[in-house]
């Protein structure tokens, strides 16, 4: 199950992060201006909660995404979760790459428990 951040005051992540490299592809929800924007990229780092990528997209905070993260499952092999979320912050990182923060805001409770349970079996 997630594991809550101990120290609360100085962090305002309800859940720990914990860097691994997953598969994710994401795809902005379509509106009316636009037929949706699309990527695949690779995790920095996954939480209960969100997670974090590096994009040569350039999404925009609260950008709501449709996501598919592949990560390994307990008999090694690949699994895949479906996940909605919104944008919380992008840093751009050079002329072409941004750190994407996402919030989930949809995910099937027990998609969220083999993720985290996927991330937590390759720590060290």
């Amino acid at each position: 199950m997630p594991v809550l951040m101990e120290n609360a005051s100085t962090d305002r992540r309800k859940y720990q992060r914990i860097d691994t490299l997953y598969v994710v592809r994401c795809e902005r929800a379509p509106s009316v201006q636009d037929n949706g924007l699309a990527a695949e990229s690779v995790t920095k780092n996954v939480s209960a909660g969100g997670l974090l990528f590096e994009s040569r997209m350039p999404f925009a905070i609260g950008d709501r995404l449709d996501m598919e993260i592949k990560f390994h499952g307990p008999d090694g092999g690949d699994e895949r979760c479906s996940a909605s979320g919104a944008v919380v912050r992008v840093e751009r990182l050079d002329e072409w790459s941004y750190d994407i923060a996402v919030s989930f805001t949809e995910i099937d409770n027990i998609a969220r428990w083999k993720l985290m349970k996927a991330v937590y079996n390759e720590q060290p």
